[in-house]
């Protein structure tokens, strides 16, 4: 009987694991996966009342057999957040791992040219009058320098921006 089982077991199984599975392709996404790599620059914030700034990094690193980005924001700071970037059907969508406690996810809803904007989606643990982010404006401004306008809202207002301009690290 345990013989019969894994036969079965056999003929069903996939011809090819998972992990040989290609990568979607994308032009957005792959231009997503082009970020990958340290970059550092200045970050400028009007959220909630607090302005500020000062010098940042984001680390970019193409994971999951090519399938998702990985951006670290302000790694091995008490800030650090994540945002994983992937394709889901025909669209490029994010998560955000926000400080915040939640999970805002995005969509790009438009790409004119070298500017790529996310709006919100929905997501996990976003409150009706807590904070989280809304969406980003992604712009590509050349190979090696970026610049991404991360908007938040609270209470079903704009709660303001946070602004990362960013040279690659070379």
């Amino acid at each position: 009987m345990k013989a019969l089982l894994f036969v079965s077991l056999l003929l069903i199984a996939p011809a090819e694991p998972a992990e040989n599975a290609p990568a979607p392709k994308n032009a957005a996404f792959e231009r997503m996966k082009s970020l990958e790599g340290t970059w550092t620059g200045k970050a400028y914030w009007d959220e909630g009342g607090q302005k500020g700034q000062g010098d940042t990094a984001i680390v970019y690193k193409v994971t999951a057999g090519g399938n998702t980005v990985l951006e670290t924001i302000s790694p091995g700071t008490p800030h650090e957040m994540m945002t994983m970037y992937y394709v889901d059907g025909a669209d490029v969508v994010l998560t955000h791992y926000c400080m915040a406690g939640n999970q805002p996810r995005m969509k790009l809803t438009s790409q004119d040219g070298d500017v790529f904007t996310f709006e919100y989606a929905g997501g996990t643990n976003v409150t009706t009058g807590g904070m989280h982010m809304h969406g980003l404006k992604l712009s590509f401004l050349g190979p090696d320098h970026i610049k991404g306008t991360w908007s938040s809202m609270a209470a079903g207002k704009s709660a303001g921006d946070a602004v990362f301009d960013l040279q690659r690290k070379k």
